[in-house]
C-alpha cells in the first residue's frame, strides 16, 4: 500500500516536472517571438534612417527635412518686347530651381513655397508653375506651396526635376504710369524643403 503510494507521489512529481518544462519552454519561445519582432522592427527603423540620401538644388547639397533659402539666379524675361534687360508691364518671365536626387535610395518629397511679398510691382503675379524636363506633376499645396514627388524607381543618377515658376506683369489701367523694372531688381525668395516621400497623399490646396 505504502509502495503504491510512493509510486504515484513519483509520477505525479513527473507529471509536474513535465507540465513545468512545457510551460518554461512556451514561455522562452513566446519571449524569443517578441525579441525577433522587436529586432525586425529596430533593423527596418535603422535600415531606414541609413539609407543614402543626397539632394542637390540648384546645385546647393541640402539635408533631409531641413528648408533652404535658394539664389535663383537670374530672372528670365519671355520674348523681346521691352527694353533690354528691363522687365515691364505686359511681359512674362520666370526663374527655375532644379532639384537632382544623387546617389539616394528613397523616394522624395520636395515643398517649394513663394514669397511674393517682396516684389516691387503690385502687379506682377505668379501665373503657372510646371516641371519642364520629364513633366513631373506639380501640385499646389498651399497658398504659396507647390509640392512634386519623385519615385525611387526614377532616380537613376541623370534624373532631375526643373521647376518653372512662371510670372506676368499685368497691365494696370494707366500702363504709361507704370515704369519697368530692371531685371536684377525682380526678387522673389523661394524656400525648399525636401523630405523622403513615404506614399502620403498629397492634397491640392483650396482658396477660401
Amino acid at each position: 500500500m505504502e509502495k503504491n503510494q510512493v509510486n504515484n507521489q513519483k509520477i505525479i512529481k513527473r507529471i509536474l516536472i513535465l507540465f513545468s518544462l512545457i510551460a518554461l519552454a512556451f514561455t522562452i519561445y513566446m519571449i524569443a517571438q517578441i525579441y525577433a519582432l522587436f529586432y525586425t522592427e529596430a533593423q527596418g527603423t535603422t535600415n531606414h534612417n541609413i539609407a543614402k540620401w543626397v539632394i542637390v538644388v540648384n546645385e546647393v547639397d541640402i539635408v533631409s527635412a531641413q528648408v533652404e533659402e535658394f539664389s535663383l539666379g537670374t530672372f528670365n524675361v519671355e520674348g523681346t518686347s521691352g527694353a533690354e534687360g528691363k522687365f515691364s508691364p505686359g511681359m512674362t518671365g520666370y526663374y527655375e530651381i532644379v532639384i537632382e536626387p544623387r546617389n539616394t535610395q528613397v523616394s522624395v518629397r520636395y515643398d517649394i513655397t513663394v514669397d511674393d511679398t517682396s516684389i516691387k510691382a503690385n502687379n506682377i503675379h505668379l501665373i503657372a508653375v510646371e516641371e519642364t524636363k520629364v513633366k513631373n506633376t506639380i501640385t499646389r499645396t498651399g497658398k504659396n506651396t507647390y509640392t512634386g514627388i519623385i519615385p525611387l524607381s526614377a532616380i537613376n543618377g541623370t534624373y532631375i526635376n526643373n521647376i518653372k515658376f512662371i510670372f506676368k506683369w499685368e497691365e494696370g489701367e494707366n500702363p504709361d504710369e507704370e515704369a519697368a523694372l530692371n531685371i536684377s531688381s525682380v526678387q522673389v525668395p523661394m524656400q525648399v524643403k525636401v523630405t523622403q516621400y513615404l506614399g502620403e497623399h498629397i492634397t491640392e490646396y483650396v482658396s477660401e
